[in-house]
């Protein structure tokens, strides 16, 4: 099953490495919904100003093209390079 990952972000680069660590093994689509962040993150979704978590990840929703999405926060670490792949694994199709 295919997924995209949400992740609405603003500022703090900081957590890009441990971030991106947990999700560049996954295979997924990611979608950095950028909420104006100074700067301007790379090879994110950027919005003209904070729409703030909600709104940001609803946009994000919007763009994803795959059955399963994950709203994941900017501040992870994965221990597991097989995390989503457990996580998918609980999905029922069709629900």
């Amino acid at each position: 099953m295919n997924a995209t990952i949400v992740t609405p972000w603003h500022n703090h680069m900081e957590l890009a490495d441990d971030y991106w660590k947990a999700v560049a093994p996954t295979g997924a689509r990611v979608l950095v919904m950028d909420n104006a962040s100074s700067p301007p993150l790379p090879n994110g979704v950027r919005m003209g100003s904070n729409t703030g978590f909600s709104r940001a990840s609803n946009l994000g929703l919007e763009l994803a093209e795959t059955d399963a999405v994950v709203f994941l926060n900017n501040d992870v670490y994965a221990s597991d390079r097989d995390w989503l792949a457990g996580l998918l694994g609980a999905l029922e199709p069709g629900v």
